[in-house]
């Protein structure tokens, strides 16, 4: 079981193949050390030490952020097991030793394993079976070697009795046993692997591979229709500390990243540089930054700066969602960076876990349908080539023909881009995730004319083009809209089943401007099951946001990083000397000697001077609280603690007996020749309990008594 937990460790990038040499050199050196322990007092105190030693090293680890807090939780936890493995083992050791090779695992787990880990997972768990059942079996039989077997009564003859034979406890039967339980867990561990990946999406929802799911997604293909389900699994908690109580005031659209190359019914990503735009005013450059977990660019002075904290589980998507647009933003971990169009999606990289937790700032523009109506629309002067791209469509005349009837009132963009979008919210159009194209090969053009019903895509898709037509730049926008508000949270929950697409139409001298032509969708029917399921996927994501940024200390209340200056200014120490640099040595006598090394000796020496008082002071707090004794009464004490000493040393186990019951233990194994022992706990007995004098002859005589016990020859 140990060595699989160490398997686990071998599964990440950190831990290589010859971690293995770890357990291998503990199982080694357990044995001497285990008798090292049985035969000598001062081995306890010399352990004792050293983990005060170990213990004081690993928080200097931590304190100077030499090493991260999961590598030194985890050699915390390789240390615990080759204490408890080098001493006398207690059944509850074995227990400290199970729970220590399951920390291995959870640790392994925190790291990003491979594949490989699931099988390392089925032998562990192969292993945890037979290592606690084997435990308990002989833990209970240790407990009851004493004591004779019963014999079986033949109620046939009314006191005849048939003699017991001592039988083996692990036969074929019993092995059989353990393997199929065991086989059955690791069965069962598959299954709900299986099964619940994603509690909050139903229990077998989340394995049908063959139905679609809302998600965000950086293509949208427009050519496949069918059955569309909302997942209802948690993707996002947003929080708005500036806003008052909370509650942002304006539209949640929480932009993950632009289409603009419309093709073949599929958008995808062009290479469209948006800061090169003759007006240069939409997103007013970008500027560089030394931090690569930064992200900055010129601020817009006639905008709304609103800063978000957002939590999201699922980092994988293209383009960090936020209110749109971003101006600045910070991760803890991982590598920032524009969009190399420079564009305002913000990619991260280098991303060692799928949560990620962050920080934003958006320039947020609400403008008047006045100021929007008096934009120029030289499009073609300001956007150069990009016009063609941000203008092209493939509808049928006929469609064409629509979008220009609709806008036919309209004298200018504004006007014209809002006639659309209120043509597809107040007509005869539905909102529906259950589509069906009837094999076109323009669905764009049979959503307007024949379908009129269809999702947010089908909705975003005809205004962008129908728009287009007109000579307007438009492009459709990916993310998610809306947000849950939770009040004992104050956050905004955001939903996979949110995931939504909308339209960005360009202005000149203001820039891209939000249109959502989708009409609000049917609320669905939310059941029992469904509410207890999203309460338990709320709370799941509050864990793991608790987990990711306050425990493993990305960001956030109970920092790491602020708690370990915090200790390092109140103790006002100096740890710069554990950098792997050459001035951080000193000449002694000639020799260079490390600073570490000096460091290591200081905490030694402070940590025996605690040990040390420690133990003075536990020991006058018993001799205060113990009743006084005689001077015959203490060499009682000292002959009797002989006489035990010397029994352990012959094999014969002490420990939690009576002086009654280690005369009958003795008696009863016929191994040691129990006169002497008999002698010497009569007198123990009489003296130490009953006030009896002991002279100094007896003692003597008694002390020669006990090293003459021997074994008896068989």
């Amino acid at each position: 079981m140990m060595f699989a937990g160490f398997l686990a460790l071998v599964t990440t990038e950190v831990y290589t193949a010859p971690t293995l040499l770890i357990p291998i050199a503990i199982f080694a050196m357990a044995p001497a050390f285990v008798r090292l322990d049985a035969r000598t007092e001062i081995y306890g105190f010399l352990t004792s030490f050293l983990n005060m030693c170990i213990g004081f090293f690993l928080l200097g680890m931590w304190l100077t952020g030499a090493a991260e807090l999961i590598h030194i939780i985890t050699w915390l936890v390789i240390y615990i097991q080759f204490y408890l493995m080098c001493h006398r083992k207690t059944v509850a050791y074995y227990y400290y030793l199970f729970l220590m090779s399951f920390f291995l695992l959870i640790a392994a787990c925190a790291q990003e394993p491979e594949p490989a880990f699931a099988i390392v997972l089925g032998l562990f768990i192969l292993s945890a079976v037979w290592a606690l059942f084997t435990l308990h079996v002989y833990a209970e039989a240790n407990r009851n070697k004493d004591q004779i077997a019963p014999d079986i009564v033949d109620a046939g003859q009314r006191g005849g009795t048939i003699p017991q034979r001592a039988g083996v406890v692990f036969d074929r039967n019993l092995y059989a046993s353990i393997a199929i339980l065991s086989f059955s867990c690791v069965l069962l561990t598959a299954l709900m692997f299986i099964a619940t990946p994603r509690m909050e999406a139903g229990i077998f929802g989340a394995s049908n591979s063959s139905q679609s799911t809302t998600d965000v997604d950086s293509n949208v293909d427009l050519n496949f229709g069918g059955n569309i389900t909302p997942d209802p699994a948690l993707v996002m908690r947003v929080q708005f500390p500036d806003e008052p109580n909370g509650i942002y005031g304006g539209s949640l659209f929480w932009r993950s990243t632009a289409l603009e190359l419309y093709r073949n019914a599929r958008w995808e990503r062009s290479a469209l540089p948006d800061n090169r735009f003759a007006d240069r005013t939409p997103f007013h450059g970008f500027d560089s930054s030394e931090d690569e977990r930064t992200v900055v660019r010129h601020e817009n002075p006639d905008a709304h700066r609103v800063y978000q904290e957002i939590y999201l589980d699922n980092a994988e998507i293209e383009g960090l969602p936020a209110l749109a647009f971003v101006q600045s933003m910070t991760v803890p971990t991982g590598n920032l960076r524009w969009d190399p169009r420079n564009d305002t999606t913000v990619y991260i990289s280098n991303l060692h876990q799928s949560s990620l937790n962050y920080q934003a700032w958006s320039s947020v523009r609400d403008p008047s349908a006045e100021t929007l109506r008096a934009a120029p629309d030289n499009y073609r002067a300001i956007l150069g080539q990009w016009i063609q791209m941000l203008t092209y469509h493939d509808l049928q005349p006929v469609s064409v023909a629509l979008a220009e009837s609709i806008a036919a009132n309209a004298d200018n963009s504004y006007d014209k881009v809002m006639a659309i979008q209120d043509y597809f919210l107040n007509t005869d159009f539905e909102y529906s995730l259950d589509i069906s194209l009837d094999g076109s090969f323009r669905p764009v053009d049979n959503f307007i004319h024949n379908i009129k019903s269809g999702h947010c895509e089908l909705f975003a898709s005809a205004m962008a083009l129908m728009v287009r037509s007109l000579g307007i730049p438009a492009r459709v926008v990916t993310g998610y809209q809306g947000g849950e508000w939770n009040e004992s949270d104050e956050a905004y929950l955001v939903r996979k089943s949110m995931a939504h697409l909308w339209v960005e139409v360009y202005f000149v001298d203001y820039g891209w401007v939000t249109f959502d032509p989708s009409p609000p969708a049917i609320p669905e029917d939310v059941n029992a099951w469904d509410r207890m399921t999203r309460a338990f996927g709320r709370h799941a994501l509050n864990a793991k946001m608790l987990w990711y940024r306050d425990v493993v200390g990305y960001q956030g209340g109970i920092q790491w990083e602020k708690l370990r200056e915090a200790l390092r200014d109140s103790m006002k120490l100096d740890f710069s000397f554990l950098d792997r640099d050459t001035q951080n040595a000193l000449s002694v006598s000639g020799f260079v000697v490390p600073f570490a090394i000096i460091w290591l000796v200081v905490v030694g020496a402070i940590g025996w001077a605690i040990y040390t008082l420690v133990a003075y002071i536990r020991r006058r707090t018993a001799r205060r609280l113990a009743a006084p004794m005689t001077r015959d009464q203490v060499r009682a004490q000292q002959i009797y603690g002989r006489l035990k000493r010397r029994l352990a040393r012959l094999g014969t186990n002490c420990d939690g007996k009576t002086s009654r019951e280690l005369i009958e233990h003795v008696q009863a194994t016929r191994s040691i020749d129990s006169g002497p022992v008999r002698n010497v706990v009569d007198v123990y007995n009489r003296v130490r309990f009953g006030g009896y004098p002991m002279t100094r002859e007896e003692y003597q005589r008694l002390t020669s008594s006990v090293r003459r016990i021997r074994r008896v020859e068989s």
